[in-house]
C-alpha cells in the first residue's frame, strides 16, 4: 500500500475509499452506490517499466494516484551525485508539485487542479549501494518510487466521460501503465502506454 494512500484527512467528500494490496478486498461507496472488487490489483510489485495510476471520481472531487519506480522518472534509483542527476530530481519534483500538464479531461467538465501530495523516492546510500547484492541475494531489497496523489475538482463532473494520462510523456523507457478505475458506475483495471490514449471514466 503507499504510502499516500494510508493518510487521513484529505479523503473524497462522501466516498469511504480503500487502496488495499492486491488479492484484498477494495470499498468503494458513493451515495447510495456501493461496489465491492475482489482481487483488485491496486499496486504492484516495484518492477522497471511499469506505473500505476488509480483514479476515483465522487460527485465534483477526482483523486487520481501515481506510484512510478524512480528510474522511470528520473533515470536512477541512487541518491543522486551529479549536478545533472540533482537538476533531474528537483525538475521532476517540480513538473509533480505544478499540477500542470499532468491529465487530460473534456472541456466541458471544467476539471481544476486543487493540490498535489507528493511523497518522493527514499535515495539508496552509498552503504545500502555497496551491500545491495547481499541484501538482494535475502530477498529485501530496497527501491526508490515516486509516489503523488492528485486532487481536482470537476464543476461539470456528468461531462467527466475519459481522461488522458499526459503525464505518461514524462516518463523514460515505460511499457505499461496500470489504470485502476473506481467510479460510481463501477470498477475496472485496465493497461495503457500513449499519453494521448483516452481512459473512459462512464
Amino acid at each position: 500500500m503507499s504510502k499516500l494512500s494510508q493518510k487521513n484527512g484529505h479523503g473524497l467528500k462522501s466516498a469511504a475509499i480503500a487502496w488495499l494490496p492486491a488479492r484484498c478486498l477494495l470499498i468503494f461507496c458513493a451515495s447510495a452506490l456501493c461496489v465491492n472488487a475482489e482481487e483488485f490489483e491496486q499496486h504492484h510489485a516495484h518492477e522497471h517499466g511499469k506505473v500505476t495510476l488509480n483514479v476515483a471520481i465522487d460527485e465534483s472531487t477526482l483523486v487520481v494516484e501515481l506510484d512510478a519506480p524512480a528510474i522511470n522518472v528520473v533515470g536512477f534509483e541512487h541518491a543522486p551525485r551529479t549536478k545533472t542527476e540533482r537538476a533531474a530530481t528537483q525538475q521532476a519534483t517540480q513538473y509533480i508539485q505544478t499540477g500542470r500538464g499532468l491529465l487530460g479531461f473534456p472541456p466541458a467538465a471544467d476539471c481544476h487542479f486543487l493540490r498535489t501530495e507528493l511523497t518522493e523516492p527514499h535515495w539508496e546510500t552509498p552503504e545500502a549501494e555497496a551491500s545491495e547484492a547481499t541484501v538482494a541475494h535475502n530477498g529485501s531489497e530496497e527501491h526508490a518510487d515516486y509516489e503523488a496523489r492528485f486532487t481536482y475538482h470537476c464543476g461539470h463532473p456528468a461531462a467527466l466521460a475519459w481522461l488522458e494520462p499526459w503525464l505518461l510523456a514524462k516518463l523514460l523507457n515505460l511499457t505499461e501503465a496500470r489504470v485502476n478505475l473506481i467510479t460510481p458506475t463501477g470498477q475496472r483495471s485496465e493497461s495503457v502506454i500513449a499519453p494521448r490514449a483516452r481512459v473512459q471514466l462512464q
